[in-house]
């Protein structure tokens, strides 16, 4: 059993030190000395905070993922003046306790006519009285 174990033990010692610490040590050092600016990234300090440059670029060609619109000037995807709530039916279900039934949500599907569905919300409880656990929510699509 030892003359199993310890060679093991000697090659997880090894490796977590060539690959945990000598590896990333080598790769930022060539990066620090063959790209200085690009290495670190495009921080950027405003007001003592840190932020990027690529954090929300705005794009408008069709290849890239549709996010959800924004309405934040003067930028269409400034996530510091953004504050949007991501709220659904199961999210009024779940505060409330009480179910939400045919709720009508539209989806904008670029060049596309919108898909409206039908939401159900139903929240679940372990025991009578208590507050909801979860929510069961369930969608139909609606004829156009």
């Amino acid at each position: 059993m030892v003359s199993v174990l310890r060679p093991a033990l000697v090659l997880l010692a090894l490796f977590t030190v060539l690959t945990g610490l000598i590896y990333p040590a080598v790769v930022t050092g060539a990066a620090q000395g063959l790209f200085p600016k690009q290495a670190n990234g495009s921080i950027l300090e405003k007001n003592g905070f840190g932020g990027s440059m690529l954090v929300a670029q705005p794009f408008d060609d069709p290849k890239y993922f549709w996010g959800r619109p924004s309405a934040t000037a003067p930028f269409p995807t400034n996530a510091a003046a953004s504050t949007g709530s991501n709220q659904g039916p199961s999210s009024e279900a779940l505060r409330t306790g009480q179910p939400l039934r045919g709720q009508v949500l539209g989806v904008r599907r670029p060049g596309q006519p919108p898909l409206w569905l039908s939401a159900n919300a139903e929240p679940v409880r372990v025991a009578p009285g208590e507050p909801p656990h979860g929510v069961v929510s369930t969608f139909a699509l609606l004829p156009r």
